[in-house]
């Protein structure tokens, strides 16, 4: 059979697999009807996200997005805005960490660590059982998440701790039906949690230093000084490790599938729509984890989401997403595979619609965690599983477009993606559990640590 017959039918069974994904979606929605959900309130059952991911041929060397993929929120700007007057005290935290790192331009796998840190904080925090103040009354959850946010951010960053200390104030100074020592209360157990998040995060591993060398073979990345070449190795949360979802390995160098990506990547930039553009920078001009957050931070604010629903979805999606940077790292550096820029060196009309990042090409970042967190917002919102679905298609075709992934880096992420996506939703419906501090005593269920490495 020749080339071009081949491709022929990887574009056919492309776009069976598609109307099969859809019809699969349409069908769960079905089961989530609207008038049966309470905001974000999980459900006993779920979508099947296992099918989608029983092929990892999702993206041809000629993908085309889905028809869907232009589905709207169905809503106006202003609502899907939402944060404009900043009354989720979890969503105006997060906007705080985000304006933090990306003045620091922190790399997307440690900006990751920090969301999901200070959403463990909070989150953790929310779940403490609380002792009633001497008038009986509870203590003021926005002052547990305040105490909890700020202890951990003065912690993660402490030349910003002015900045973290204003706003901390601002939200406890007054809190509407809660007396002072309702919010002194709260304000404790925040800042003792996030003492214990802390802990934690001294142990994670994550200032392990790397004193390797890059390997020397064919195919193999030569730059210098790549960015976390031991985050593959870090803790996890749901995870037992970064280990524990990989890929197959990538192509072997020179072979014909492997010449057929170079060839992919090459077509691609030669053939570059602005509409492409436009979408490569849609997904590279901010870092993942932020505008994954950006898009649950929407969705609490329009669907008027209780602190705590805020906390656990941000808490898991944040937790998720780290674990998939982990899990892709582990890929990056077993394989340390080179990019497309030094491999296509006899084609001097290729270029690259953006810079590319300083870490080996198997597997793509950007397709493992916009994959995992669509499965988990999907979850969520299970009226929009299919919007997130192809929000994570366009991020991870976006890499092919942008001339810095080849195909099977984003198909064999986009795989492992969904497997960490459905152990997460499978954690989501178990009751609760902090994934750092033990609940205290008085609460009768017994603290399951998280981390199954023993």
């Amino acid at each position: 059979m020749d080339g071009s017959s081949n491709m022929y039918n990887s574009i056919r069974y492309s776009i069976v697999l598609e109307i099969s994904i859809t019809t699969l979606l349409i069908f769960g929605l079905y089961t989530f009807p609207l008038s049966q959900r309470t905001n974000a309130q999980l459900q006993s059952d779920k979508l099947d996200y296992k099918l989608m991911a029983s092929d990892n041929n999702i993206f041809s060397n000629r993908w085309i997005p889905p028809s869907y993929v232009t589905i709207s929120l169905g809503r106006n700007s202003s609502e899907a805005a939402g944060g404009n007057n900043n009354n989720n005290a979890v969503v105006t935290w997060n906007q705080l960490i985000t304006t933090i790192g990306l003045e620091k331009k922190i790399p997307p796998p440690y900006l990751a660590r920090d969301y999901a840190l200070m959403h463990i904080a909070i989150y953790d925090a929310l779940l403490q059982p609380t002792n009633k103040t001497s008038n009986n009354e509870k203590p003021a959850e926005l002052a547990i998440v305040a105490g909890a946010a700020a202890e951990v951010l003065a912690y993660l960053f402490p030349e910003n701790s002015s900045s973290i200390a204003a706003l901390e104030e601002q939200q406890i100074t007054y809190i509407p039906g809660h007396n002072t020592s309702q919010i002194i209360e709260g304000r404790i157990i925040g800042h003792d949690v996030g003492k214990k998040v802390i802990a934690y995060a001294k142990t994670d591993t994550s200032d392990a230093r790397w004193n390797g060398t890059t390997p020397s073979s064919f195919g193999i990345w030569t730059g210098v000084n790549p960015i976390g070449p031991l985050f593959g190795y870090q803790e996890t949360y749901v995870l037992s490790s970064g280990a524990e979802f990989q890929p197959p390995p990538p192509y072997p160098f020179g072979s014909a599938k492997d010449l057929a990506d170079v060839q992919a990547v090459i077509a691609a930039a030669h053939s570059r729509t602005p509409e492409q553009i436009a979408i490569v920078h849609k997904w590279a001009d901010l870092p993942p984890p932020t505008i994954w957050n950006n898009m649950l931070n929407d969705h609490i604010e329009s669907h008027n989401l209780t602190i705590y629903e805020s906390a656990r979805a941000s808490a898991y999606l944040n937790t998720a997403m780290y674990d998939s940077f982990v899990s892709c790292w582990y890929t990056k550096f077993t394989y340390w595979t080179a990019r497309p820029f030094q491999r296509i060196l006899s084609d001097p009309a290729f270029t690259t619609v953006i810079p590319t990042p300083n870490f080996p090409s198997y597997t793509s970042g950007h397709s493992t965690i916009s994959s995992t967190a669509a499965i988990i917002l999907g979850q969520l919102f299970p009226e929009e599983a299919i919007y997130f679905l192809s929000e994570a298609h366009e991020a991870a075709i976006s890499r092919l477009w942008a001339g810095i992934h080849f195909p099977q880096d984003n198909n064999n992420g986009f795989a492992v993606g969904q497997q960490i996506g459905k152990k997460y939703v499978d954690d989501m419906l178990e009751p609760p559990e902090p994934f750092v501090v033990p609940v205290r005593q008085a609460l009768t269920a017994p603290f399951i640590w998280r981390n199954n490495n023993n």
